[in-house]
């Protein structure tokens, strides 16, 4: 590859491979059935630096893409042409695709959602959708339910109810760190959320949730009439010392600390850590309003990016620390896990899709992102060519390939057939 790899998406119907890289340009490959060859059918200048997301689109042939340009574009994956852009606030990080209404999600580092109707050679700005203090890292939609998940570095998640036209958005706080994927499983109605801390939390959208309220303004607690610090009449008036100022999650009132001493969990609000609310409020929650909706697991790495199988239960998760899990399942019960690792480099996925056609073989094939570092593997390192590199190196020579991996043999297996693609590159000069 002519720069180092950003991103990419998979399709396994067509076998189509779409990469990103970071001097903006977007390469298009076909795999072969087996998995083991990817010819490249395409090259287009989609940005102007690094392409960010990619998402194709097979019932309309489009490609789209987002970059650190700010802009977002949509391509003709049959001649590559360019068939129209926009440019957002901010750098965008996060995309979905409502193929029936043909509307495209983009959210940005600023923390806004914007909607655009797309057309063969035109867009028109739907609305824009803010509601973060962070910038969006991840966006995920469901097209049954037509609601869309956005999780932010800010540590939330919010869920906007698009086809209840009400302007409805639900809060989701269950992270004590960035949000840095998401994925929904539709036929049980679980949202997976994965932070930077390495917490999975497993969401129940099967239940009637409630916004939370806004936080209202006001010169005195709306509980005990004590003044606030900056209301130096009142202060003045009473001979009192202002009081900081504080806000009941559940009702929204600006109270002082000593009228909101209490701490209250409220899943059906999407807290489920406790939270500062009023007395009040307090007593009048129940035990089956603090019930949890919402199950947690601790993956043990920083995830990247989550895949969930809805066929076979799996999900898959890969980390900055060179290490891909699979897990059984939203129930997050232990299954056997296959670990593809070096000791010298890592293994960065920002994609992981599955191929179901393909059993015969393997129980599975995972696509892996190839980055190789010029001074290891394929370029004269001892150790065997496993997948390796940091993502966004300058150092890369931006090699990539498809390796089909069993997701049930052991890692000796797994690196046997690794090594095999290394001989057959043996010939292949790394640009």
């Amino acid at each position: 590859m002519p720069s180092p790899c950003s991103c990419m998406s998979f399709n396994p119907e067509t076998r189509r491979l779409s990469i990103g890289l970071d001097n903006g340009t977007i390469s298009e490959f076909i795999l072969s059935e087996d998995y083991n060859k990817m010819t490249l059918v395409k090259s287009y200048q989609a940005h102007q630096s690094r392409v960010m997301m990619i998402l194709f689109v097979l019932e309309m042939e489009w490609v789209l893409s987002t970059g650190q340009d700010k802009h977002f574009t949509w391509h003709c994956s049959e001649s590559g042409q360019r068939l129209g852009g926009y440019r957002t606030n901010a750098g965008a990080c996060g995309l979905q695709f409502d193929v029936e209404t043909r509307h495209v999600f983009v959210g940005d580092h600023s923390g806004q959602v914007t909607i655009l109707k797309l057309e063969q050679e035109s867009c028109s700005l739907v609305t824009t959708f803010k509601g973060h203090t962070g910038g969006v890292t991840a966006l995920c939609w469901d097209p049954v339910q037509r609601v869309l998940f956005s999780g932010s570095s800010d540590h939330s998640i919010i869920m906007w109810d698009i086809g209840g036209r009400k302007g409805t958005a639900i809060e989701l706080q269950g992270h004590n760190d960035k949000v840095q994927s998401l994925s929904y499983a539709h036929h049980t109605r679980q949202l997976i959320s994965c932070g930077a801390d390495g917490g999975i939390v497993v969401w129940n959208m099967d239940v009637e949730r409630q916004e939370t309220p806004e936080w209202l303004d006001s010169d005195s607690c709306q509980k005990c009439d004590q003044p606030f610090f900056w209301n130096f009449k009142q202060m003045w008036d009473s001979k009192k010392i202002g009081l900081r100022q504080h806000h009941c999650r559940k009702c929204g009132k600006a109270v002082c600390g000593k009228c909101s001493s209490k701490r209250s969990s409220i899943p059906l609000m999407g807290f489920e850590f406790e939270v500062r609310v009023c007395d009040s409020c307090h007593e009048s929650i129940t035990d089956e309003e603090r019930a949890p909706t919402a199950t947690f697991h601790d993956s043990k790495h920083n995830i990247v990016h989550v895949h969930f199988d809805a066929t076979r239960g799996w999900l898959l998760t890969s980390g900055t620390d060179k290490v891909i899990k699979n897990k059984h399942g939203p129930k997050m019960k232990r299954q056997e896990k296959e670990m593809l690792f070096t000791k010298s480099s890592g293994i960065c996925c920002m994609n992981l899709k599955f191929s179901p056609k393909t059993r015969r073989t393997f129980q599975w094939h995972l696509l892996l992102v190839h980055l190789h570092r010029c001074s290891q593997s394929c370029c004269g390192g001892d150790g065997p060519c496993v997948p390796t590199g940091t993502w966004g190196n300058d150092s890369t020579c931006g090699l990539w390939c498809c390796i089909p991996v069993c997701a049930k043999s052991p890692r000796e297996k797994a690196l046997g057939d690794i090594k095999k693609l290394r001989k057959m590159r043996k010939s292949s000069e790394c640009e």
